[in-house]
């Protein structure tokens, strides 16, 4: 099994640094315990709630993933983050698994979204340095990249692999708000891809 997170912490400067990884650190520590999905997110909310301040909080997407021959068996767990985008069939549409997010609520709940991932399916992932993105001029009250748009940009660029998704929304993004952003920009992609053909003896 392997493990994929992406996540915002509030502030910035070292404190934010100290914070991101201490969550890095703790969802690891975790993971590499055996701990579910559920149970790996709660501890590391845990663990914000008992050494941070009320100002300290996590958003993150934690996702687990098991690959198979016929796709990717994931468990996703959406911490109060941007939602993950799952491209299906042709469609673009926002994973339901949203969660608390983290260092705010003593004892939160956490449960997955279990799906498959069929080959050629994919999943894409961004902090909000993507949807608050700002445009430079020419957008009026339109002023956010915003979620519409993101979707639209996702479902533009379907066809492509995990590094094309991820440089078409980047390329989106940029050029939005002109090269200039007020905020950190992070993207994943995952995509399945059919097996490799085993050749007969």
């Amino acid at each position: 099994r392997w493990v994929l997170m992406i996540g915002d912490v509030s502030g910035s400067g070292p404190a934010a640094a100290a914070l991101t990884a201490q969550v890095r650190h703790g969802a690891r520590v975790a993971a590499r315990a055996g701990l579910d999905p559920p149970s790996v997110v709660a501890a590391v909310n845990a663990t914000l709630d008992e050494t941070t301040g009320s100002e300290w909080f996590c958003t993150m997407v934690y996702a687990e993933l098991v690959p198979h021959d016929d796709g990717i068996d994931l468990q996703v767990i959406c911490a109060g983050h941007v939602a993950p985008l799952l491209v299906a069939g042709g469609t673009v549409e926002e994973l339901e698994c949203q969660a608390p997010l983290l260092g705010v609520l003593p004892g939160a709940e956490y449960a997955a979204r279990r799906l498959r991932l069929a080959p050629g399916h994919a999943l894409v992932m961004v902090t909000d340095g993507a949807t608050e993105a700002r445009a430079l001029e020419g957008h009026g009250a339109d002023s956010f990249f915003g979620e519409a748009r993101l979707q639209q940009v996702v479902a533009g660029a379907a066809g492509r692999d995990a590094e094309g998704l991820v440089d078409a929304v980047a390329e989106a993004v940029l050029t939005f708000a002109g090269g200039q952003l007020d905020d950190d920009l992070a993207l994943v992609a995952l995509r399945a891809v059919p097996a490799p053909q085993k050749r007969a003896q």
